[in-house]
């Protein structure tokens, strides 16, 4: 029997924010989105941030990216590993909070009901 969670709604709001994707990351997704391009693909985003949503001064830097698992045409998953924390101290990312990336290889860039409910039920 399935249990039913009762998944906070996700808010719209026009606020918005800066991200830095610096060239070192921005490479790596390049990397990736080129070597892999029919299918998904999903990791660990390593980044730091100042400022708040509250204050509407939110600076997200992007830090790392650490690939996790080759999909398929529509999905892509993993769970969080040891390997996750060898890569924190072998890259010296300690004081990075983490986050889901991935790609949607031919899909629009939009959340899909899968992200929704990603978003619902880990964030």
């Amino acid at each position: 029997m399935e249990i039913q969670k009762n998944l906070p709604p996700i808010v719209k709001s026009p606020t918005s924010f800066k991200m830095i994707v610096p060239a070192k990351v921005e490479n790596k997704i390049r990397i990736l989105l080129n070597s892999i391009y029919n299918i998904e693909w999903s990791g660990v985003l390593f980044y730091t941030y100042t400022g708040s949503f509250e204050n509407n001064d939110l600076l997200i830097t992007c830090e790392d990216i650490y690939p996790m698992n080759i999909g398929n045409s529509v999905y892509t998953e993993f769970e969080n590993t040891p390997d996750i924390a060898g890569y924190i101290v072998d890259n010296q990312l300690f004081d990075c909070c983490q986050a889901l990336i991935h790609s949607h290889h031919s899909m629009q860039t939009c959340f899909s009901s899968t992200d929704i409910s990603t978003l619902q039920s880990e964030g």
